[in-house]
């Protein structure tokens, strides 16, 4: 799947990138959660009731959507890290204007609930986002414990990437241990009335969450 291809190139990039000056796990975070990246599931259609008409619209974007990023990626550059870079920004631009515009065929309830998704697939990084932040009400000291955790989170998954490149069950494996634990420190850092407005947030349990988050999380 293109998709797929692409989220392994900027995986490659946050394993040699483990920097603040190109985010390429946020980055890869922010595409895998997209609006039109999850819209085309077929569980988040079914939880989202989208009607016939929604569909088909949202496929139409989601063609045109795949169409550009297969132009992109052809134009990559191969394994030149900064074309690869390139490459993921422009692709990041065309995953926002896609989202916007599949977004705009759902009611209401459905955005809300589809941000309600978002954040569950999310988990603990979307404390990592200013809005957020802001929304929740942290103050200095609590966002400067986050960072501290975001950076030190690059690096140690870039070397459970580097670790464990010929064993992909052992990486997964560290990899999924690695952000309960991350999550469970991200959590630590809020109080109570965060932690609770954080929950309210994200809705009630989803299953179409829980399943995606199996799959790219």
């Amino acid at each position: 799947m293109l998709l797929r291809k692409a989220f392994i190139v900027l995986a490659a990039l946050a394993a040699c990138l483990a920097s603040a000056q190109f985010d390429a796990m946020g980055m890869m975070r922010k595409m895998q959660t997209a609006p039109i990246v999850l819209l085309p599931m077929p569980e988040v259609k079914k939880e989202l009731k989208l009607s016939g008409d929604q569909n088909k619209k949202i496929g139409d974007i989601n063609k045109e959507f795949q169409k550009k990023n297969q132009e992109l990626m052809k134009g990559s550059g191969g394994q030149d890290l900064s074309a690869a870079m390139a490459m993921g920004t422009k692709m990041q631009e065309a995953t926002d204007e896609a989202s916007k515009q599949a977004v705009a065929v759902l009611d209401a309830d459905q955005a809300k609930r589809l941000t309600q998704i978002q954040l569950q697939i999310i988990g603990g990084p979307c404390l990592y986002e200013p809005d957020m932040q802001k929304t929740l009400g942290l103050n200095d000291q609590q966002v400067g414990k986050i960072d501290e955790i975001k950076d030190g989170e690059s690096t140690h998954m870039a070397e459970i990437m580097q670790q464990n490149q010929r064993n992909p069950k052992a990486m997964q494996k560290k990899m999924k241990e690695a952000r309960a634990e991350r999550d469970a420190a991200l959590l630590k850092i809020l109080t109570e009335d965060q932690a609770a407005k954080l929950k309210d947030l994200q809705g009630p349990p989803s299953e179409a969450a829980k399943k995606v988050s199996e799959r790219f999380m």
